[in-house]
């Protein structure tokens, strides 16, 4: 959540955005202070509680249709690797390839896995963990 003073100061970054007004933001952070991605963590919980993470579509070892074994601090749930939401049945735990991902300079795509309960909210079921809490599979 954004509070005060921060949420006042974002409206005014997005004004000059959308203004076409970029310079407004100040000078360009070098790429060598933005951090990596941390690993197997949660990056975003969406509107529909599905959990958005940082585990790259690549690295992800089951093949489709297997079962994984998903562990978010003490709540451990078996899912489905699948390749959408219409893979699994209402009430499964799916794990997916995401909407979120980039294409780099070299053309390399980048997509992001995601957990999602087919008719239900992924974020409850695991007690509602915290952005950058760590996912483990197995």
């Amino acid at each position: 959540m954004i509070g005060g003073a921060n949420r006042g100061c974002i409206r005014v970054i997005g004004r000059a955005i959308a203004l076409g007004q970029p310079d407004a933001l100040d000078e360009e952070i070098p790429r060598s202070d933005i951090p990596d991605v941390p690993p197997n963590c949660i990056a975003y919980i969406d509107g529909y509680g599905n959990l958005k993470t940082t585990i790259k579509h690549e690295a992800s070892k089951p093949h489709e249709g297997q079962a994984v074994r998903l562990q978010i601090c003490e709540r451990e749930l078996e899912a489905t690797k699948s390749d959408g939401s219409f893979a699994v049945e209402s009430g499964q735990l799916a794990f997916a390839p995401g909407s979120s991902g980039w294409t780099n300079e070299q053309g390399e795509h980048t997509r992001w896995m995601e957990v999602f309960l087919r008719g239900g909210n992924a974020w409850e079921s695991f007690h509602c963990p915290s952005i950058g809490t760590h996912i483990q599979i197995s």
